[in-house]
């Protein structure tokens, strides 16, 4: 494999050189191991050179079946270049692991927000039902003039995941996997391309953008424009023939607040088919699963049932059933980003349904199915 997706050169076409940033580490694993000696725990870990970014989730099992996942926890944090990494919970609060980090195994202790302290051992693990995935790097910035006091500049930063080949999956699942990957990330490419071409080919557009932006400022040197790209795709969950996966984009041309969009792909792995509304639920459930939605999202905005979501600024009274879904370990999230049903003053809105509460709408012939039991 060549080094052009940690380290790309400025490319000849650039009318400026674009400062390109120090190779750093990048690796993605999945582990499996034990907290506190008898809680098994299956947790998904990337790292970009000093920062990390993860999520666990624990089993719950009755005389050793499996009972159900518990919710997934978001991890983000720092490693250092002993590997010691301390991660903290997301949304914030006051439980925090540290330990030693390798690409194979992860040590060290969980500390809870009661002063509990646990000890952890997880290694490097994929089994039956799940597919190893590579990590793809790319970060450069440049000025449009170098040195120049009122230059605008441009930052583009990229993390891409895409799968390995394995014996654990089919070609043809590793392949669909790949095209769903693609059009999230880069809207539409060839099957054949290579992963660093790709963001090679981003790199390219996002220069040739900035430069058309500010043609205007190479002759009067006034109202210049910076502009700013950060996308990255997570693993969210990986198991069970399931794979679920978060594309966060950030994105800034000229002024104002950057833009922030969120969305997810939940994958089967037994077929490489995208779990959409109607390949989950049951064809009668969509009345009872718009009802659940609406009423948890009055809840999240302190309204009562009849109140209208008008009055405090959404676009809709109803909200329906939203095709960008997340599996979050014992329930579906369901993802509403800006300017879906408000404007951004109201944020991304995500309204969370357990399986408690959906299990029973559920197909049987979903790979959903076991884990909402």
């Amino acid at each position: 494999m060549t080094k052009r997706n940690l380290t790309f050169l400025a490319m000849a076409f650039f009318f400026f050189s674009a400062t390109l940033f120090a190779q750093k580490k990048n690796s993605y694993s999945r582990m499996h191991g034990r907290l506190g000696g008898n809680i098994n725990v299956v947790g998904n870990f990337q790292r970009n050179g000093s920062r990390m970014d993860g999520s666990y989730s624990y089993n719950l099992y009755i005389n050793d079946s499996l009972t159900h996942l518990s919710h997934i926890v978001t991890l983000y944090g720092d490693i250092d270049k002993h590997n010691n990494v301390i991660f903290k919970q997301y949304p914030a609060n006051d439980t925090t692991i540290a330990g030693l980090f390798t690409d194979s195994r992860f040590t060290g202790s969980w500390h809870g927000s009661d002063s509990t302290i646990l000890p952890f051992d997880l290694s490097k693990t994929y089994t039956k039902g799940s597919i190893p995935l590579n990590v793809f790097y790319l970060h450069s910035g440049k000025e449009l003039a170098s040195g120049h006091q009122s230059s605008p500049s441009a930052e583009i930063e990229l993390t891409l995941i895409y799968p390995k080949n394995s014996v654990l999956v089919s070609k043809a699942v590793s392949d669909s996997v790949k095209k769903f990957i693609r059009k999230q990330f880069f809207g539409q490419s060839k099957s054949g391309e290579l992963p660093e071409d790709l963001l090679a080919k981003s790199e390219q557009n996002f220069y040739n953008q900035f430069n058309e932006l500010n043609s205007h400022w190479k002759n009067n040197h006034k109202l210049g424009f910076n502009m700013e790209k950060k996308e990255q795709v997570l693993v969210i969950f990986n198991g069970y023939n399931l794979l679920c996966l978060q594309y966060k984009k950030r994105g800034y041309a000229g002024r104002g607040n950057p833009m922030e969009h969120i969305s997810y792909d939940i994958i089967d792995l037994r077929n490489g088919k995208k779990l959409t509304p109607e390949n989950i639920f049951k064809p009668d459930a969509k009345l009872s699963i718009t009802k659940l939605i609406n009423k948890k999202i009055r809840e999240n905005n302190g309204l009562s049932e009849k109140e209208s979501l008008k009055k405090i600024g959404f676009f809709y009274d109803s909200i329906p059933i939203s095709r960008n879904m997340a599996f979050n370990g014992n329930g579906i999230s369901f993802v509403y980003n800006v300017y879906d049903l408000a404007p951004p003053a109201m944020g991304i809105q995500k309204i969370f349904l357990p399986f408690s509460e959906i299990g029973i709408y559920i197909r049987s012939s979903s790979v959903l199915y076991p884990l909402s039991r």
